[in-house]
């Protein structure tokens, strides 16, 4: 009984029952209807140089540092990889420092592309416009997809077709829940955006389409970032985490995938 009354009004029970209804009461404050923004198709290499000639970074560290947290992931049986939505090839070029992985690195904008083909490209790289639909089934290994989900109208065509081109996939989204605000916005801050998920919500969209899904993050983002922004040689750190995570950053490896 004491074990009990201790498991129900004990200081974690109480700090939870507590932030329950706080959470619940603030919500009320925030509630309507969620509004997803349309698609605006890839971004264009001229937003990047323009940042970069105005004083400011090429690439947003705590972007870019999420190319180098998804290539940390990588095992040694992932010979053969696709990247969807490459950008500008910074996840390509981590990547490929390890001469016995092929990579494919997608990207429809022409003027990125080639501008990613010109500054990191390696022997084992190919640069293409390359759709999903254009693959064979099981073609590659692992798809590899950094930012991009949260671009994308049709989320579920996608998935789907990853799934058939790939047994394994790594993708990352920004956490809904990373801030307070973030976590009842009712559109996206970020325009870019269609729509933005908590670690939950990405979890099971992803276990519709993948038997096994583990979500990892980028602890202390914002130091971290700083830190490769001062040395690009260094490896990030990246844990695992849970469902309920608020960290900023959200990376899921998933596997066996659903054909």
């Amino acid at each position: 009984m004491q074990e009990r009354i201790r498991h129900a009004y004990g200081y974690r029970a109480s700090v939870r029952r507590l932030a329950y209804w706080m959470d619940r009461y603030s919500r009320r404050l925030y509630d309507g209807p969620y509004r997803e923004r349309s698609e605006t198709g890839p971004l264009n290499i001229a937003v990047k140089l323009a940042r970069q000639a105005a004083g400011g970074p090429f690439e947003p560290p705590t972007i870019a540092i999420v190319s180098h947290a998804a290539a940390a992931l990588l095992q040694p049986r992932h010979r053969r990889i696709l990247e969807i939505g490459a950008g500008t090839g910074r996840f390509a070029w981590a990547a490929s420092a390890e001469p016995a992985r092929s990579i494919v690195a997608s990207e429809f904008d022409e003027e990125t592309r080639a501008w990613a083909a010109a500054h990191r490209g390696r022997g084992n790289v190919e640069f293409s416009a390359r759709r999903l639909d254009e693959c064979a089934d099981g073609e590659f290994e692992l798809i590899v997809a950094i930012e991009v989900i949260e671009h994308i109208d049709d989320y579920g065509a996608v998935l789907r077709g990853c799934a058939r081109v790939a047994d394994e996939l790594i993708i990352s989204t920004p956490n809904r829940q990373r801030s307070a605000f973030t976590s009842v916005d009712r559109t996206p801050a970020y325009s870019e955006h269609v729509r933005e998920w908590n670690a939950g919500e990405f979890l099971w969209v992803l276990r519709a389409f993948y038997r096994d899904v583990q979500l990892f993050t980028i602890p202390a983002l914002g130091k971290q970032a700083q830190r490769l922004r001062d040395d690009e040689t260094w490896r990030p750190v990246v844990a695992p985490c849970t469902d309920l995570t608020c960290e900023d950053s959200l990376i899921a490896v998933c596997a066996g995938a659903f054909r």
